[in-house]
């Protein structure tokens, strides 16, 4: 039995580093070892046993071998600026592939995104959680919840009164079509990951019954003009007790899902049928809408570009998307390859 050294305090058993990644208040712990793997048993008060870390040693580096499955945010998260992910984190996310870690992604956006833009993830990821927890994919299969009808009215009606603003409507259907006020822009269609021949114009005569509505200026998302103020307030009233709201991407941009879903409540459905302990998961994001997800697990990362709510949120800080920050969350701060 040792003395607890604190958290990222360097310690030596048999020539070699080991980390301990716990953010706890131990006070002692254990070092097992068997050929090339490390087994840290922590203990707290009166030597009860709390929890418990595992590496292994791959080219004379320890790595983590205690979080199990990975969850990540797109946009600002994985995603540059320019909305692509570099080479670098590209390599970083096959070699957690190839060590047995499970990724997902964590996205207000739908499965669109990942199937028909060019990212280079789709071959990578087990499924995800896709409009903000409205949408799950895992093994394939789908689950949806979704907003009532007569939230939708309202919301449309609201945002009628605003000319130049667009709305978009995830309907509730498999083959996850669209519905917008008005047509978007070539490039926007392309942003979107859809032809316009998939796109259809939003007909208030149907049922409006709806994964994720989206409202943003223009026939593609402005990303430097702010909604009203006004609309903003009397959207957050119609959702209060009927939807989940978030102003995201620095309010520009209005996400509007099923009520009591969230990244959060994806992520623990995922976690749960995984058979997998919150402990055993970590977690990535920069905006509102990775609150909730970001403030649940220990093994939170914000981007270096986040928000400052989600920065203080988050157990570890990384770089920005703009600087292959999850490659260096992965590599240094958890050290997971």
């Amino acid at each position: 039995m040792r003395k607890k050294q604190k958290a990222g305090v360097r310690t030596t058993e048999l020539s070699n580093a080991l980390y301990i990644h716990c953010g706890l208040s131990l006070s002692t712990f254990c070092l097992l070892t068997s050929k090339d793997t490390y087994s840290v048993l922590l203990f707290g008060s009166e030597h009860k046993l709390v929890g418990n870390l595992t590496f292994s040693k791959k080219n004379d580096i320890l790595v983590n071998m205690s979080i199990k499955a990975l969850f990540l945010d797109l946009d600002g998260t994985l995603l540059t600026s320019d909305k692509k992910v570099s080479t670098v984190t590209l390599s970083t996310l096959a070699k957690c592939k190839e060590c047995g870690i499970k990724l997902f992604v964590a996205t207000g956006r739908s499965p669109r995104s990942i199937a028909n833009l060019d990212w280079g993830i789709s071959n990578l990821v087990d499924g995800g959680v896709f409009c903000n927890g409205g949408q799950i994919m895992i093994n394939e299969k789908e689950t949806f919840a979704y907003i009532p009808d007569n939230v939708s009215r309202a919301i449309v009606e609201a945002v009628d009164k605003y000319e130049g603003l667009n709305i978009a409507l995830h309907l509730k259907s498999h083959d996850e079509k669209w519905a917008f006020r008005f047509p978007l822009s070539d490039f926007g269609y392309k942003m979107w990951g859809m032809p316009p021949s998939d796109a259809r114009i939003l007909d208030k005569n149907k049922n409006l019954e709806t994964v994720k509505i989206l409202i943003f200026n223009g026939g593609e998302m402005d990303w430097k003009k702010k909604i009203n103020e006004e609309l903003v307030t009397e959207l957050e009233a119609i959702c209060k007790n009927s939807a989940q709201f978030y102003l995201a991407e620095r309010g520009t941009v209005i996400s509007i899902g099923a009520k009591d879903t969230s990244k959060k409540t994806g992520v623990e459905r995922i976690r749960e049928r995984l058979g997998l302990e919150k402990d055993e998961v970590a977690v990535f994001g920069d905006d509102f809408n990775d609150f909730e997800m970001i403030s649940e697990y220990k093994h939170s990362v914000a981007m270096g570009n986040a928000e400052e709510a989600i920065k203080k949120a988050a157990t570890h800080i990384t770089l920005t998307s703009d600087e292959d920050g999850v490659h260096y969350a992965i590599a240094n701060i958890l050290k997971l390859i």
